[in-house]
């Protein structure tokens, strides 16, 4: 009976053995089945729906659209640095006044994608940096709105990227939970979604 050591042995052999034998032209379509190297620099850009966390405002705040984009640099195989942009907008009626609200945010942080394939790329995140709140419009006398508010911002979440080509990448999807904090308004508990197009170039 073969020890379970001489069993993987032989194994090993073998396939190392079948490899060295096979044609050129099936030993590159094994090579062509590995993993590739990334790019150095990805850009994302496409459309964004938050949903924010405002349970007491009047009148209730369901799901913002907006865009959302980002620049990440490669600089390790599964690990990248990524700077994250995003805007939203919505027109309100408020009490007697028509507001139309829109919101800003920048984030930087680390990125970890995972390329065990070639088409399917999961990546996660965990981001930080500043959103800035605004609102303006006037009453139906005339009196003017300008309400405007910053503070932290987080986002911690990912999604998934499917190849089109060796450069151009679909975003199926991404979702983050993003904690903010504007001025005295304690912590707001956001999440948003959002699907594009990611550029991938440089070596």
């Amino acid at each position: 009976m073969r020890t379970p050591l001489r069993h993987a042995a032989l194994s090993f052999v073998f396939v190392l053995a079948a490899f060295v034998l096979l044609p050129p032209s099936a030993q590159a379509q094994v090579q062509a089945q590995a993993p590739i190297q990334p790019r150095r620099f990805q850009i994302f850009g496409g459309y964004s729906i938050l949903r924010p966390d405002a349970r007491d405002a009047t009148p209730v705040i369901t799901n913002v659209i907006g865009w959302g984009a980002s620049v990440t640099d490669n600089i390790y195989r599964n690990i990248g640095l990524t700077a994250d942009f995003g805007g939203y907008y919505r027109r309100l009626n408020v009490d007697d006044a028509r507001v139309r609200a829109s919101a800003y945010s920048f984030m930087f942080g680390p990125t970890v994608t995972v390329r065990g394939n070639r088409q399917v790329t999961p990546f996660f995140h965990a981001l930080a940096g500043f959103a800035w709140v605004s609102a303006s419009g006037k009453n139906f006398n005339g009196v003017g709105l300008d309400e405007t508010a910053h503070g932290f911002v987080g986002a911690v979440g990912g999604g998934t990227d499917i190849a089109l080509s060796s450069t151009i990448a679909v975003r199926v999807i991404e979702f983050d939970y993003l904690p903010a904090h504007h001025n005295d308004t304690g912590f707001l508990h956001n999440v948003r979604w959002r699907s594009g197009i990611v550029v991938s170039f440089g070596n």
